[in-house]
């Protein structure tokens, strides 16, 4: 069931943090990608914990063509990133998944959950963007996949200024600690992305 989907406008980076949550507490995150080896999830259905972040921005991995679940996967995209397109970095006193469409316009990543997600718990994502240009109107696609499940599928019109995407997605199943969650960013023209956030709990 969505619960709320909004877009709020913040003109710099400095605004950020007061449009949007403080900062996580990143305790308790293991940073191993893939997890170890035997190590196994317990998935409970119980009521919903403290909000805490489901990914880490460090461990993040660029998808193959072979493996890109996303059907808008232009021929140039195996080829058109550098690793500083895609990369950690620090906004407005977090961290956050930057990218840099000036040097990658297609970017699919992927990493293993950090934490389980007990049913009724809710994904919360934001997705910070930069003024958006481009040399003719155009359209960007920005998606967050969570086990298979969309929480975020938002097309977004170029130009315009910067600002906030936030999506909250209740979720009526269990999601284990290792499943696979995507970032998804198609743009056109040469702006700047951070994945901010992707969290559960109430």
């Amino acid at each position: 069931m969505m619960l709320a989907r909004a877009s709020v406008a913040c003109m710099t980076a400095a605004t950020l943090v007061a449009c949007t949550h403080p900062q996580l507490d990143a305790s308790g995150v293991d940073a191993q990608l893939p997890m170890q080896a035997g190590s196994e999830a317990v998935v409970r259905d119980a009521p919903a914990r403290e909000r805490a972040a489901i990914v880490n921005p460090e461990l993040w991995v660029l998808v193959e063509r072979a493996d890109d679940p996303f059907d808008d996967r232009p021929a140039s995209a195996s080829t058109d990133c550098v690793p500083a397109a895609v990369m950690a970095e620090d906004l407005a006193g977090e961290r956050v998944l930057g990218v840099d469409t000036g040097s990658c316009s297609y970017v699919t990543t992927v990493q293993l959950s950090q934490r389980e997600v007990v049913s009724g718990e809710v994904i919360h994502v934001r997705v910070w963007h930069f003024e958006l240009t481009a040399s003719e109107p155009a359209q960007a696609h920005v998606a967050v996949v969570v086990d298979g499940i969309d929480v975020l599928n938002e097309r977004v019109m170029i130009p315009q200024p910067g600002g906030l995407i936030t999506t909250q997605l209740q979720v009526t199943r269990a999601i284990p600690a290792g499943a696979r969650v995507y970032f998804h960013l198609h743009n056109h023209g040469a702006n700047n992305w951070a994945l901010v956030e992707v969290s559960a709990g109430p």
